[in-house]
C-alpha cells in the first residue's frame, strides 16, 4: 500500500442476499422467497409468521423467514389494484426480484439501528438482470 493516498470510510453493510417472485397457480397467487441458500413457497394470504417463524437464537436460520415476512408485509401494504398489477407483472414476465436484507441483528462494522431491505435487481426468466433503468422504473412503481 505504498501508493495509497487515502482511505474512504463507508457505511456499506454486509447484508443478506434475498429473492422473491410470484406465480398464479390454478387461480391462486403463490409467493416464492428466500435467501441465497433457501427457498420457500406459500399461498398469498397465509399466516407466514406461523408457517415460517423467525428463530430468536439462530441469526442465519432467521434470514429466509425475515425475507418472507418482508415480502408478505410489502404485498399486504399495497392497495389491491397495485398489488394485482405487481403480481401480474412478475408472473407474466417470469421475473425474480433480488433484494438485500440489511439486518440490525447481524454483525456489522457500523451498527445498523433498524433493519431494512434494498431492492437491487430484477432477473429475467433466463436469470439475466434487466437494464438498470428499467429495474429502477419498476421499483419506483411498485416498491
Amino acid at each position: 500500500m505504498e501508493d495509497a493516498q487515502r482511505f474512504l470510510v463507508t457505511t456499506k453493510s454486509n447484508g443478506e442476499n434475498g429473492k422473491y417472485t410470484f406465480r398464479r397457480v390454478y387461480g391462486d397467487w403463490y409467493c416464492f422467497a428466500g435467501s441465497k441458500n433457501t427457498g420457500h413457497t406459500w399461498r398469498f394470504g397465509s399466516n407466514v409468521a406461523q408457517l415460517f417463524p423467525i428463530p430468536e437464537l439462530d441469526v442465519i436460520a432467521g434470514v429466509a423467514p425475515k425475507i418472507i415476512a418482508f415480502v408478505d408485509r410489502r404485498l399486504k401494504s399495497l392497495e389491491e389494484k397495485q398489488r394485482l398489477e405487481l403480481l401480474e407483472a412478475v408472473h407474466q414476465g417470469g421475473v425474480t426480484i433480488m433484494i438485500e436484507l440489511n439486518d440490525a441483528g447481524h454483525e456489522h462494522i457500523f451498527p445498523i439501528e433498524e433493519s431494512w431491505v434494498d431492492h437491487v435487481a430484477i432477473l429475467n426468466d433466463n436469470g439475466f438482470p434487466w437494464p438498470q433503468q428499467e429495474a429502477y422504473d419498476f421499483f419506483d412503481r411498485f416498491t
